[in-house]
């Protein structure tokens, strides 16, 4: 049995972006893009099977550090709409890290 495959609407972006996405998501070359994530200027893959996806809203936030409308120490404020999804960005880059990680109780 073969898998099917499944296609976003047009109307719906992928938050999940393989290295030739997300190096024109930005407007630079994929090795361009695999240099800078070397540098650690971008986030590495989060590793899927046999495939590396970038997480769109990690990228978004390196740009905003990169283009400095973020302070790359910068915090996002307390009880903002997008505490959950940096938290997430923050879990998997300690996690990327080899980090420990204490489970919530």
């Amino acid at each position: 049995m073969s898998a099917e495959i499944f296609h976003l609407p047009a109307s719906i972006a992928p938050r999940g972006l393989n290295v030739h996405q997300v190096a024109e998501y930005i407007g630079i070359s994929a090795p361009t893009f695999l240099l800078a994530v070397a540098a650690g200027r971008y986030p590495k893959p989060i590793p899927f099977g046999r495939r590396d996806v970038w997480d769109k809203k990690a990228v978004d936030l390196a740009m905003d550090r990169e283009s400095g409308i973020m302070e790359a120490s910068a915090k996002p404020a307390p009880g903002g709409t997008d505490d959950v999804d940096e938290m997430g960005v923050l879990l998997r880059a300690n996690i990327a890290k080899g980090r420990r990680v204490a489970r919530a109780r």
